[in-house]
């Protein structure tokens, strides 16, 4: 089934996996990755250096993703430029991408557009590379399973 969702990407394109935190978003961009011979750009991989310094600086926890500090002056700036890395590379081949994406879903919602329009208008990249997105759904006592054994 996932392998059927990329089929007709061709040489270029982007991926977008997303979902949940623990939903099995990394499993399923390694194996997209695979499929079509190409990289993942993974969120929690792109800058965790920045993300660290600045949450321990801001609030003391260098691994807080859950506070509206992190979502209103972070999260945006990291997002901004795993969107518009994984845009650019997609115009000259495919490309996946591995977040949550959940506030760039509220707001493509919100808006009322298609996920593609949202993220070229919200990065300024006007390449029209297709996109294809992926929402992984697991069940809420797997995704706790999965994060407890995260923890330690």
């Amino acid at each position: 089934m996932l392998r059927d969702a990329v089929g007709g990407l061709g040489s270029c394109g982007v991926v977008v996996v997303c979902g949940f935190p623990a939903s099995g978003k990394s499993t399923a961009a390694d194996f997209l990755a695979r499929v079509l011979g190409t990289a993942v750009l993974d969120k929690d991989r792109f800058a965790p250096l920045l993300e660290e310094s600045v949450m321990g600086r801001l609030t003391g926890d260098r691994f807080d993703r859950d506070s509206d500090t992190y979502r209103s002056l972070v999260a945006p700036g990291i997002y901004d430029g795993l969107i518009r890395t994984g845009l650019t590379l997609a115009a000259a081949f495919p490309i996946v991408l591995d977040a949550p994406f959940l506030s760039t879903i509220r707001d493509v919602a919100a808006r009322e557009m298609r996920l593609d329009h949202y993220l070229r208008a919200s990065t300024g990249v006007t390449e029209a590379v297709p996109v294809v997105t992926v929402w992984l759904d697991t069940s809420p006592a797997v995704i706790r399973s999965r994060m407890l054994v995260r923890r330690f």
